[in-house]
């Protein structure tokens, strides 16, 4: 009887939570995020074009900042969500911890196993990190200045949400936030590495995004006529899974599958890797080929083109109701940043000294649960004078365009 009711109390927590995510991720999306990326793009496009040896923490910083404008109303919190992110994935990955590996070490003394230490400070500064940022969006609710943000829309739907705590509904919006970084910035990264290895690809997205965009980047109403971008985005995802071992379910019930008997309680582990190697579905499943969405002789092709390829359906996504629900910015926010990127810059492999292209590893990513690709060589340079005077105008208009929005919540 118990286990009963904690199992009850687990599903209508579950339910809680999902619906609340549903409603602002929702509001979100229907607003165009209300704006922030045309913020956050042309900073970014303005900072590669400083510092292109820092493209990787400039990536993550991105997806970090445009989570904590849409969790907070504000990036102010985007370092502080980096961090504890970076943290989870480490103690949370098998790759991180040897504790990942071998659990049965978490009994030893804590001045031996350390990294219960560790990540008992991590819960509790994560705990205090959000306490304080629900307690300053409440007050800037209260006083009617509150811009619309996830937290926001807690306090205007409190009422008719039903959590017990504000406590659990500061987690419920700042833990998909936080876990949203590294997962979004992660096909981010594959795409450069893929440009470096395939810059056939990239001319051809430039070519897409010239003759609908003009001189300007693509922005996510231009979503339904660039579908070589959004095949672009898709074909990294698979070719490169962000979460190559996929995500394990238990079984609420018991099941035949294939012959096989499953009782209650198994775990269930969809290997994402295997499943984006499937030659069947994917031919020549090790060569990065947008294409594969776009050509009718792939059994990968959808029409219409106006609406596919999209990241909807995809495995890597999860399944049935356990689905991601932050899908929406990740389709969003990596068609804005590549985008963006194939708009504005080149990439090709760097020549050695003797003019001849340097080799670049097509697989040498780290073991965390999250993956990214270690550093690797390559050039980024703006395509033209035009265009860095173009991401120049497009930054002013940025900083003006905040300034205009600080004035108003004032």
């Amino acid at each position: 009887m118990t286990g009963n009711i904690c199992l009850y109390k687990a599903i209508i927590a579950w339910k809680r939570q999902r619906k609340f995510a549903h409603l602002y991720f929702g509001q979100a999306h229907e607003a165009a995020y209300w704006d922030y990326p045309d913020l956050e793009i042309p900073r970014l496009l303005r900072q590669l074009v400083s510092n292109p040896q820092d493209w990787s923490p400039l990536l993550d910083s991105y997806m970090a900042r445009i989570l904590s404008r849409l969790a907070y109303a504000t990036p102010d919190h985007a370092s502080a969500l980096s961090t504890n992110a970076w943290r989870l994935l480490i103690n949370i990955s098998p790759g991180g911890r040897i504790s990942n590996v071998i659990p049965g070490i978490m009994k030893l003394p804590r001045v031996i196993a350390w990294w219960r230490d560790d990540e008992d400070d991590r819960q509790a500064k994560e705990e205090k990190l959000y306490k304080t940022i629900q307690g300053d969006v409440y007050r800037q609710y209260v006083s009617g200045v509150a811009p619309p943000s996830f937290t926001r829309a807690y306090f205007e739907n409190k009422h008719k949400l039903g959590f017990p705590t504000d406590l659990e509904a500061a987690f419920n919006v700042s833990m998909p936030a936080m876990a949203g970084i590294h997962t979004t910035s992660s096909p981010l990264h594959t795409f450069f590495l893929a440009m470096t290895l395939y810059p056939q690809w990239l001319l051809k997205l430039q070519k897409e995004i010239e003759a609908v965009c003009g001189d300007r980047p693509p922005q996510i109403n231009d979503m339904p006529a660039l579908p070589l971008l959004r095949a672009a985005i898709k074909e990294c995802i698979r070719w490169r899974p962000t979460i190559p071992t996929g995500i394990p379910h238990t079984l609420e019930a018991d099941i035949i599958y294939d012959g096989y008997f499953f009782p209650k309680g198994s775990w269930l582990h969809p290997l994402e890797w295997s499943l984006s190697r499937d030659p069947d579905i994917y031919p020549e499943p090790d060569t990065y080929n947008p294409g594969r969405w776009l050509d009718p002789k792939y059994p990968t092709y959808k029409e219409p083109l106006t609406k596919f390829p999209t990241l909807h359906g995809h495995h890597q996504f999860g399944f049935g109701r356990r689905i991601c629900q932050g899908i929406n910015v990740a389709e969003t926010q990596t068609f804005c940043v590549i985008g963006g990127v194939a708009w504005a810059f080149n990439i090709a492999r760097p020549k050695d000294r003797s003019g001849i292209d340097a080799e670049v590893p097509h697989y040498n990513y780290h073991g965390l649960v999250i993956t990214k690709p270690i550093s690797f060589q390559f050039t980024l340079q703006v395509r033209s004078d035009e265009k860095q005077k173009q991401i120049e105008r497009l930054y002013e208009k940025a900083i003006a365009k905040e300034s205009d929005h600080g004035k108003e919540a004032a």
